[in-house]
């Protein structure tokens, strides 16, 4: 068993320890997600927002980020956050159009 606790990308068996990180609101968005079956499109785009957000990708297993684990390293992200629960939630809802526009520029290449 590894002492540390982090994955490749956000893990989404973390959804819950971030419901409770900022307002009503943003509390409200992320019980949607949760809410969610396992392989929806829209827990999926959630989860591709927060890998984009907390930078998951240039994540070094040597790194204090990886040390601390996923867990801290997403919750530190949504605490500190600058911007306002809406503009949060507006980022997140701009990733998945991002995420979905691949998905479709995908499918459309494959078919042809």
């Amino acid at each position: 068993m590894s002492k540390f606790n982090t994955e490749i990308l956000f893990p989404p068996h973390l959804l819950v320890h971030l419901r409770d990180l900022r307002s009503e609101k943003w509390r409200q968005f992320v019980d949607e997600v949760i809410n969610k079956p396992v392989g929806d499109i829209e827990r999926v785009a959630f989860i591709y927002f927060m890998a984009r957000l907390s930078a998951c990708s240039t994540c070094q297993g040597d790194s204090l980020r990886a040390i601390q684990g996923c867990n801290k390293c997403t919750q530190q992200v949504i605490k500190r956050f600058k911007g306002s629960d809406e503009e949060l939630i507006q980022l997140a809802h701009t990733y998945k159009q991002e995420m979905y526009g691949t998905l479709t520029r995908m499918a459309e290449n494959k078919s042809d």
